[in-house]
């Protein structure tokens, strides 16, 4: 329909009459249908947000991807203006992503409103609605009242033609009237509801038609800024590659290589002709008459034959040697003087090797005997008194010129004999014995028993190297397999033991010699060092003040991500606990007479990462819930500044909620100040009373109390019951206690089972421990002996608790993917459970 001179037609009141009056239903459920619309069409907006940043973060990620590319070649500005291009992309989905979430913030408030609009209409058309049910019950009854008349007018008529008795047809006649009257009345009845129905309909009709069409309007308002933005990025999107066509076809191949040229060209000049030179002959200086004299070659000895004996033409440059068969070596002088000579006889002698030549070893060679036998061999005491007196003359250290480090010369001998299989002379580097030789102290003519371990500092660095004397003569039958194991590369391990005077810091560790070294933890095969185990931190979770307490995280597990580090797209874990407490009054014998209260709270705790993942979001999604099983309650009291009903969510059997987003981080952020430390957030949600049932039949455990109050004695039983009917599992009471007052000066007290009494409090104390359909029933029994009695029968108490279950059979479900319930905590206890007599 056209508007008419501005005058909006009345749709609604036109199109929703009907004779069972359903009109009325149909547009109030359309009006809680709008609240639906909106709720969604904010999550499909958000959804679109959350697809854009993460496209927005892609391509962020390949700018930098094109960043790092390589800029050798003809090729390298291209990158330049690829990454251009595509950063110019992000910056334009960025900006979609801000007005996504700008218009999904004002979704998110009309939301708000319209629901407080909703409430407002609801209480004005309320007298419509009772209208309704007027008109309909009298339409009802109406039809009832016509169908007796009709009958009592039949009845009558009949009886009339049949001609019977006076007092039957003027009883039939009676009825008739009366049948009659009511229905007038009725008539007329139902004329005053309709009108009022007429009346209250049409302005109702007109309200709903104005609440549709300023919400129809607002939704196309959103819609229209939603695709306002689609377009906005839409035009940018087309910029950026107009101008990425645009620097494409600027950079032509010509123009690639030019700017190649000009900023790796190596020069314009080509290199010219080379004429040929004469060589300068002036500069050659005159020879010395005295470098000729100097350098004179030594003639070569003549061989000896087989049998030792001289050759036929002497050599004046035999050695001398003495009559023990030893060489007499030249005097020390006139050997460096020659060395020392600029115009040397050698020139590939290094400036170390005289030192090398005055610590040569000296070596005898026995004669044989006369009669040309060999003699005895020596047996293991002589070489171990022949070695007693052994000295080794430190090694050759050069520092080396790359670097300066301190390198060890080792002779090849020395090397060939450590990995011998039959090695006599097995040195221990790292032996801690009392014989020790120093190889980097002078030599020692005293012996090695006694030598006081020395050291030298080579770069900083104590290096001290002790070899073992008293253990040289190892068995022939060492094989190779005796080496330790290598030291992997980078790993260093302490050479020094108890008795090692120091260490080989910053120092090349020697070649492992053939037997294990002492005082080396060197790793051995197939024995591994066990992995340290670690104890992750207890939250607040697993405190034993919090509701949700429990055992710690066994050692060596993994607890997963992080509660202090969340994103916008993970879902944020959320605990609940249900705690409740049940109070009980029992009177004598009779159950009905019990009186019940059970409370209860519902406790949701956040991690700390919440306020992050929270805040970083424009827009985060809303935590809605539903409490099942809530028409077992008989009150319920939220706590208003959090949560808000859900009509949409809420059921005879269900009840649900949502947050208010802006209260909630509010709230996490004044406790975050509070407790920085803090890992979870405890927030109090929901408070309620449970219907409690007759007889008792709400309390999992029946008391009953017997007294019997003498002058010298008082006798007392108490028999309990565990009832597992009254809970939503079946699971034990734990802890159960039990305290009797008595007074009358107690002196003796006798107990089955054992009880405690105290005298100062004057009370006698049972701790049963726990109760369960094991031990469903139980008597306690004890005798007082008084010294002022009688007693007076008083009002005993109990105390208990359970967990993983609650009385009122309540349970939790989250409305949004965005979260999950990682923890839901059930527990009861007892409040003030008395028992009298």
């Amino acid at each position: 329909m056209e508007l008419i001179d501005g005058i909006t037609p009345a749709v609604f009141a036109e199109n929703f009459w009907g004779e069972k009056n359903q009109g009325f239903p149909c547009l109030y459920q359309n009006m809680k249908n709008g609240h639906t619309s909106t709720r969604e069409i904010g999550d499909f907006i958000r959804e679109r947000a959350v697809i854009e940043d993460a496209y927005t973060k892609s391509i962020s990620k390949l700018a930098k991807t094109a960043s790092n590319s390589s800029t050798l070649g003809t090729f390298a500005p291209f990158w330049q203006v690829i990454k251009s291009a595509t950063e110019k992309l992000a910056v334009t989905h960025q900006k979609l992503v801000q007005k996504l979430h700008e218009v999904v913030k004002e979704i998110q408030k009309y939301g708000d409103e319209q629901h407080k609009k909703h409430k407002t209409v609801k209480s004005a058309v309320q007298g419509t609605a009772d209208v309704v049910t007027s008109l309909q019950s009298t339409h009802d009854n109406l039809n009832k009242l016509k169908e007796a008349y009709n009958n009592r007018c039949i009845e009558f008529e009949r009886l009339k033609k049949e001609n019977a008795g006076p007092k039957e047809l003027e009883k039939a006649e009676n009825k008739y009237k009366k049948a009659m009257e009511d229905y007038k009345n009725c008539i007329e009845k139902y004329g005053k509801y309709r009108l009022d129905f007429d009346k209250k309909m049409t302005d109702s009709c007109q309200q709903f038609q104005s609440l549709e069409e300023s919400h129809l309007k607002q939704l196309k308002d959103f819609l229209k800024q939603y695709n306002v933005a689609l377009r906005e990025c839409q035009n940018s999107i087309n910029t950026v590659h107009n101008e990425f066509c645009q620097q494409c076809d600027e950079l032509t191949e010509i123009k690639l290589i030019e700017m190649f040229s000009e900023s790796k060209g190596t020069g314009k000049e080509k290199p010219g002709p080379i004429e040929f030179e004469e060589c300068d002959t002036s500069n050659i200086p005159m020879p010395d008459p005295e470098k000729k004299k100097k350098k004179r070659k030594k003639p070569k000895p003549n061989k000896k034959d087989k049998n030792g004996s001289p050759g036929d033409s002497p050599d004046l440059n035999t050695p001398k040697v003495d009559d023990e068969g030893f060489t007499i070596r030249p005097d020390e002088e006139t050997t460096t003087n020659q060395r020392d000579s600029f115009y040397s006889d050698s020139d590939s002698e290094s400036d170390h090797d005289a030192d090398e030549k005055t610590r040569k070893i000296h070596v005898e060679i026995k004669p044989a005997t006369n009669d040309g036998s060999i003699p005895n061999a020596a047996t293991v005491d002589d070489i171990k008194k022949s070695l007693g007196n052994l000295t080794l003359s430190p090694p050759t250290l050069r520092r080396d010129k790359a670097n300066g480090d301190v390198k060890r010369r080792i002779q090849p001998a020395m090397r060939s004999s450590t990995q011998s299989s039959g090695n006599l002379l097995d040195l221990d580097l790292t032996a801690n014995a009392s014989g020790t030789i120093n190889l980097f102290s002078p030599p020692n003519d005293t012996g090695s028993s006694a030598t006081t371990p020395g050291s030298s500092d080579y770069n900083g660095a104590a290096v001290t190297i002790l070899i073992d004397t008293t253990d040289l003569l190892h068995s022939p039958t060492t094989t190779g397999d005796s080496l330790p194991p290598a030291i992997p590369p980078k790993q260093r391990h302490s050479l020094g033991g108890a008795n090692t005077p120091t260490s080989l810091a910053g120092f090349p560790p020697p070649r492992p010699p053939s037997r294990p070294m002492s005082g080396v933890q060197s790793p051995v095969p197939g024995h591994e060092t066990p992995p340290i185990l670690r104890q992750d931190s207890s939250s607040s979770l697993a405190s034993s003040s919090s509701p949700f307490g429990g055992s710690s995280i066994a050692i060596g597990t993994s607890r997963g991500p992080s509660p202090l580090t969340l994103c916008m797209s993970d879902t944020i874990p959320i605990a609940v606990a249900f705690s409740e407490s049940v109070s009980a009054y029992f009177k004598g014998t009779d159950q009905s007479k019990c009186l019940v209260k059970i409370t209860g709270d519902i406790m949701f705790s956040f991690p700390a990462g919440i306020i992050q993942a929270l805040t970083s979001n424009p827009s985060p999604p809303v935590l809605a819930f539903q409490i099942k099983n809530s028409s077992r309650l008989e009150q319920i009291v939220p706590n208003k500044q959090l949560i808000t009903s859900d009509l949409d969510q809420t059921s005879s059997e269900n009840q649900g909620y949502y947050f208010n987003m802006s209260n909630l981080v509010m709230l996490l952020k004044n406790k975050a100040g509070k407790n920085v430390a803090a890992s979870y957030f405890n927030v109090d949600v929901l408070k309620y009373q449970v219907k409690a049932e007759t007889e008792g039949q709400s309390t999992p455990l029946h008391l009953c109390s017997y007294w019997k109050c003498e002058p010298s004695t008082t006798e007392v039983r108490v028999d309990y019951a565990f009832n597992g009917t009254a809970m939503d599992q079946t699971v034990p009471l734990n802890n159960v206690t039990l305290l009797v007052p008595v007074d009358g000066g107690v002196t003796v007290m006798q107990s089955k089972p054992a009880a405690t009494w105290s005298a100062e409090s004057k009370r006698a104390l049972w701790k049963i421990g726990d109760v369960s359909d094991a031990a469903a029933t139980g008597s306690l029994r004890a005798k007082f002996e008084l010294t002022e009695g009688p007693s007076k029968p008083s009002t005993l108490a109990v105390q208990f608790s359970s967990e993983g279950t609650t009385l009122s059979g309540l349970d939790i479900d989250l409305l949004n993917t965005s979260y999950r319930l990682s923890l839901v905590k059930k527990r009861f206890t007892s409040g003030k459970y008395l028992s009298e007599s």
